[in-house]
Formats: structure tokens, sequence, C-alpha cells
């Protein structure tokens, strides 16, 4: 790994340093010719080399287990993303292999909306996972600079990421537990693709052996109530109810539930609920809005049984302009409650009212008319 040094005289480029090179060597600025000492702690930045010659560009943001740059392939003059494990936890060895364990998965799997791993490697004492890169931009940052998206846009986002979901859960039974908008990406041409695997589980295996009894796992803001609990059942609704928290931000500019202190906010999606969508976005159909209610159910068996009818609920919602048709409608029991179904089946004994009350009318209609 080389490492940009600046003389700290004059702020020029001084020397690219070597990690086991030139540290605490005495070296002389060119541009004031002044010596200075090169420290032991430079830290990675935008001018580093590391593995195979790659080329920190720019940071484009951070994972839960450190910084990520836009880089240069330069023998290549090719762009790719680099995933590098922060300092402060690389001395961490569940943080290791954490980090070693998204390399692993990241290499099996394969999925025209999963970014997929490039190449991965140890370069010194820093571990780093390179992944293929396109134009555009996260939906974190989408969020940040539209603040809400178009409701069609958001649905469609929500059928190519449960399209990825399903793959990894029929091929590995995977879950991705880390779903956010930091780790959904959205390319130039519209088409949104899925990272972030560094804290996923395998529901056939025992978590890898990352995390304990008890302990949980992910982003406070995102998690389901079951992930909250430390569920040793987890399955891929769990997934299934983060998604939909993040397709709510998206439409809403905004999460369902706030709170400063992560412990009251995790008690938050586990017993209260959430505004429904249309309530917060007149835009947003009831159709959306009650798919989206559905999602944040509390309850596993109370949001969709299956990646495959999550997507078929979608397309029912944007075939039907918006409008709330048998399968969209929310639980009962889902957050924010349900919304009006004009298309639902009615009881028998509805519809033996409504009857009733027809006949009542024509009979008060054929009297006044007799009285006339």
């Amino acid at each position: 790994m080389i490492i940009p040094y600046t003389c700290p005289n004059c702020s020029n480029h001084v020397i690219d340093v070597e990690m086991k090179g030139l540290k605490h060597k005495v070296v002389t600025c060119p541009s004031c010719e002044t010596e200075t000492q090169v420290p032991d702690d430079l830290e990675i930045c935008p001018g580093t080399i590391i593995g195979s010659g790659y080329k920190l560009e720019t940071k484009i943001g951070e994972s839960h287990l450190g910084d990520i740059y836009l880089a240069l392939k330069e023998d290549e003059e090719r762009l790719v993303r680099i995933e590098i494990l922060a300092g402060s936890v690389a001395s961490d060895e569940e943080s290791v292999t954490r980090f070693l364990q998204e390399i692993e998965l990241m290499s099996t799997l394969t999925h025209e909306n999963l970014l997929s791993a490039l190449e991965a490697g140890q370069d010194g004492e820093t571990y780093f996972l390179v992944t293929a890169h396109e134009p555009g931009l996260s939906l974190e940052d989408t969020l940040a600079r539209d603040s809400v998206v178009e409701e069609k846009k958001v649905l469609n986002y929500m059928i190519t990421i449960s399209e990825v979901l399903g793959y990894t859960w029929d091929e590995r039974k995977l879950l991705h537990r880390d779903l956010k908008p930091q780790n959904i990406f959205i390319t130039e041409n519209d088409v949104a693709k899925l990272t972030g695997f560094g804290i996923a589980k395998s529901s056939e295996g025992q978590s890898l052996g990352l995390t304990g009894v008890g302990f949980t796992i992910g982003t406070p803001e995102y998690m389901s109530p079951e992930q909250i609990r430390a569920s040793e059942d987890l399955d891929y609704r769990s997934d299934l109810y983060a998604l939909g928290v993040v397709m709510y931000e998206a439409l809403c500019g905004e999460l369902p539930f706030i709170d400063d202190a992560p412990i009251l906010l995790m008690q938050k999606h586990m017993d209260e609920l959430p505004v429904p969508v249309r309530e917060k976005n007149p835009d947003v159909s009831e159709g959306c809005s009650a798919l989206i209610d559905k999602m944040l159910a509390k309850e596993p068996e109370d949001r969709h049984q299956s990646w495959q009818e999550l997507m078929d609920d979608a397309n029912d919602v944007i075939n039907s302009e918006g409008k709330v048709g048998k399968k969209s409608g929310a639980s009962s029991k889902a957050g924010g409650g349900t919304a009006s179904n004009p298309f639902e089946a009615k009881s028998p004994l509805a519809i033996g009212g409504i009857i009733a009350a027809v006949i009542f009318l024509i009979v008060i209609i054929v009297l006044v008319l007799k009285a006339l």
C-alpha cells in the first residue's frame, strides 16, 4: 500500500509512502526543501494505492465496517468501488470475520441487480473488498437531494430489490439484515441495485459465529420487531419489513418511527403503529399505502408470505394506477390499520343488508307513486 504524504510546512505533496518503507524516515520536501519525518500514523485517504493498483479517488460513503471509496484501477482505467475495513476495528476479531464473510458471500452471489464482487484481499494489515461501480447515487443520496421519490419509481425499486432478495433467499436462504437507503444504489438508468451484505445471515447456519444469543445487530431505524428481539428463527419476512421501512421513507421523506435513543426507537418498532403513508403524503395512492402497511405488520405471518407475493402486489398497484385490489389491501393487523377496499368481497350479512335496503327503498317509491 502506498499513501501520499503532505509536507506539514508548505502543504505540498512530498512523496508517496510505502506502508512498510519510509515511515519514520526523514525526507526532504521538493517544494520548500524542508526536512520532515514521515509519521507512523498516516491514514488511508484519496490518492492511496491499495492492492493490485487501485488508486482511491474520493470517499463516497461508510458502512458498519469501514469507509467506501471510488477508486481507479490504473492499469485498466476502470472505476470501481472499494470498501476498506476501518483501522479502529481491524484489530477486532468479530469485525474482521464479518468483513471476510461479506467477501465470501459476494463472491458466490450472481445477480444482475446485485453489485458484483471483483476482488478482495489484504494489503499489510488492511482488508478490502472491490465491487463493480456504475454511475449513479445511493438511495440515501437520492433522498437527500429530492426528499421524496414518486410512487411508481418506489414500487419499481421495491420490485427490483425483492427480486434480488428472493434470489439470495432461494439460493442460500440468506438474510440481508441491514436493508437501508445507503445499501440500495440507483444507477443513471434508474435501476436499483443492492449491496451491503456485511452482516448477512444464513437461516440454515448459525449466524456464521458473529452474534451471540440475545445480541441485536443491524440498523435500528430499519429493523423488524423480531430482529430487534434477536429471534433465532428469522426468515425473509424480516428483510421484507426492513424494505417496507425503506420504501416508507422514500415515499414520505421521513422514517415511520423516530427517536434519538436507539432503545426507544426499537421499542416503537415493536409496539407502535406507524402513521399510514397516505396520511403523510396525499400523493401516494390508497393501494400503495395499504401495501406498505402490510409490509410493516408487527407479526411476520401478517406480512406477505413470499417475495413473489410482494412483487405481484406491487405490480397490481402499478397496473391499477394505485387502486386498492384484493391482494394489496393491508391486513387488519398491519401497521397503521387498513385501507378501505371498494373491490373487497362483502360478507353474506353485509350483502343481505344492502338488498333489504334496496327493497325498502323500492317499496317507498311505489307507495309515493300510488299516493300521487
